[in-house]
């Protein structure tokens, strides 16, 4: 969001300790804050010198009709977010493997030790995910 640097900020009334909403926002959306600028800050903090602050953000910049480049329907990947991208489908098929062999170990455990011993695919998934911090969903298994 671009968030208006004119508004007052959500702030903590020091006495009640409850939240002072000013005039411009409500309880869930804070018209002063602005994501853009804290990391343009955060950047200037590590040194960056070539940085820009949209007033109003993205969405002002559509809703004003400004002009700009590219096909607004394309979508651009950049190869920086690819490691991520691979880790959130390893972990999701690591989730969907761990929860079929949970139901097969509870429901029909005639059938675990054949599927997990000659799956060897299946097991790795299996001990990759049983070893990441995701496991607490499956302390049933």
């Amino acid at each position: 969001t671009g968030g208006d640097v004119s508004q007052d900020p959500i702030t903590v009334d020091p006495v009640t300790n409850r939240r002072v909403v000013p005039d411009g926002s409500s309880q869930y959306t804070d018209k002063s804050r602005s994501n853009s600028l804290m990391a343009v800050y955060e950047l200037q903090q590590a040194g960056y010198t070539n940085l820009y602050h949209l007033q109003g953000g993205v969405t002002k910049w559509c809703t004003d009709g400004e002009a700009h480049t590219g096909n607004p329907s394309t979508f651009y990947f950049h190869p920086t977010i690819l490691p991520g991208v691979l880790f959130q489908l390893i972990m999701v098929e690591g989730i969907v493997v761990r929860s079929n062999l949970a139901y097969v170990k509870q429901f029909h455990p005639e059938n675990f030790e054949q599927i997990n011993s000659n799956n060897a695919l299946y097991g790795a998934i299996n001990d990759f995910v049983a070893n990441s911090p995701i496991n607490w969903m499956f302390d049933y298994y």
